[in-house]
């Protein structure tokens, strides 16, 4: 018995040190459910999986999951989201409609993850900016760094700011918000160039 949890145990940490950091825990006595199991067993329309309806997920609603995606049983999932292979997702969070969570990414307890958020590879959720321009924005951390996610954009936040400023519609709006993030970003102690 011992054996086994110390080979249980050297794969936990195994895991943990490939940032993979997908745990089959029960932390805070919730337990764990690999969803990439579960969806496999559901319709497709379009390349999407279409829920049979369960705690998580709303029946009829659609989603696309990768490989190793794990969340805790009181976790929802809104439609049209996308969550992208080795995935850990902790309890209580919520996750709107039409997100992309990318690869190897863990979300934390108690988060809200508003709709159209972009989390890339690696990224840690700060919080929604809100909608500007066409485009729901959303402010991530990777590595310490301030990343601005918005449709199929992801970029730094000096990137971002770049970007829109140069922009040849006005993105005064867009602008505003980056502004918020740039003081948000600063509070939470990420870098960033400006």
């Amino acid at each position: 018995m011992r054996l086994q949890y110390a080979n249980y145990m050297q794969k936990v940490f195994d895991l943990i040190n490939s940032r993979w950091y997908i745990v089959n825990s029960k932390p805070r006595g919730r337990t764990m459910i690999n969803i990439s199991e579960i969806v496999k067993e559901w319709p497709v329309v379009d390349g999407w999986s279409v829920s049979a309806g369960v705690a998580w997920c709303s029946k009829g609603l659609k989603v696309r999951i990768g490989s190793n995606v794990w969340i805790e049983s009181d976790v929802r999932i809104g439609g049209d989201v996308r969550i992208e292979s080795n995935v850990w997702i902790g309890s209580d969070v919520w996750i709107g409609s039409d997100v992309w969570i990318g690869s190897d990414v863990r979300i934390e307890s108690d988060v809200r993850i508003g709709s159209g958020h972009v989390l890339k590879k690696g990224a840690i959720p700060v919080c929604t900016l809100g909608f500007a321009d066409g485009y729901q924005k959303s402010l991530s951390a990777v590595d310490g760094v301030a990343y601005i996610g918005a449709g199929c954009r992801w970029f730094t936040l000096d990137e971002a700011i770049e970007h829109w400023s140069g922009h040849s519609e006005d993105r005064s709006l867009t602008l505003c918000l980056l502004e918020s993030a740039k003081a948000i970003a600063k509070l939470k102690g990420l870098k960033t160039l400006i």
